[in-house]
């Protein structure tokens, strides 16, 4: 669903603050396995964009001890927590341009890590459309009924949810 990221490449950095309309976020070390003790705080504020989407391209977090959560970066509100040893659901829109997105790991053990795509979204009508930088020049619209809409999971129990 994300076209081209090339450009915008961040490796395993463990913390940012990201303006840009799209990008991508690696866990630390990433491709490598991340370590214990991890912490990792990163800020995706998209002036303009009316919510931003996430998409997991990879997420391989063993402990459940350790944790990704996401949060409405103007309200503090808890948006997504995803504990290790399960899978979220592939992509999440949250409406807001501004997300934090914070991973802990404990002092035990580290693992494989994670991928996430990130894009600006703006509001045309009815529909959802990739953020450009101006209105004029959107593309491949995303009609609201088109997206993934799971809101809660579990698998064993609670282990992620959205609100």
């Amino acid at each position: 669903m994300f076209s081209c990221f090339s450009s915008i490449v961040w490796v395993g950095t463990c913390h940012g603050n990201f303006s840009s309309t799209l990008g991508v976020l690696y866990s630390p070390d990433f491709p490598d396995e991340y370590s214990a003790d991890s912490s990792c705080l990163w800020n995706i504020l998209i002036p303009g964009s009316a919510s931003i989407q996430i998409q997991f391209q990879s997420f391989h977090i063993t402990d459940p001890n350790d944790f990704l959560e996401v949060k409405d970066g103007r309200s503090g509100n808890l948006l997504l927590h995803i504990q290790g040893g399960l899978e979220p659901p592939n992509i999440f829109t949250f409406q807001t341009d501004h997300l934090q997105i914070t991973f802990l790991s404990d002092h035990e053990l580290g693992g494989p890590g994670f991928v996430i795509l990130f894009r600006g979204l703006v509001t045309l009508g009815s529909s959802v459309a990739p953020y450009s930088g101006t209105s004029s020049s959107v593309e491949d619209k995303i009609v609201p009924s088109q997206r993934r809409s799971e809101q809660h999971g579990s698998r064993n129990g609670e282990w992620w949810r959205a609100q």
